[in-house]
């Protein structure tokens, strides 16, 4: 069996260090108060929300009336079908016991 023999250990190199620049040390202020937390200012963040919740709104508002559209299309449709399947005979009974109903 062959033996490895250890590698020579290197010195290791004499690192030189530079010098730390001295920090400057800032004076303490006083922090700004914080505001209370209901107070309201209205700022430009504001109006952005404002112009989105509204666009929201209005795009809300026209899916629903879309769906009442389209909801009322689809009364029309089963109407005339329904109409399409009486006869002229059972027409005339249903239109003369509307007549009658309402008067």
């Amino acid at each position: 069996m062959a033996t490895k023999k250890a590698a020579p250990k290197k010195t290791a190199a004499k690192r030189t260090h530079s010098k730390t620049k001295s920090t400057t040390v800032r004076s303490f202020h006083v922090a700004p108060r914080d505001r209370p937390f209901w107070t309201f200012l209205f700022t430009t963040q504001s109006f952005y929300w404002v112009l989105i919740g509204a666009a929201v709104l209005a795009v809300g508002i026209y899916v629903a009336s879309l769906q009442i559209r389209i909801n009322s299309l689809y009364d029309q449709v089963d109407t005339n079908s329904v109409q399409s399947k009486l006869n002229k005979e059972e027409l005339k009974k249903l239109n003369q016991a509307l007549q009658n109903s309402s008067n």
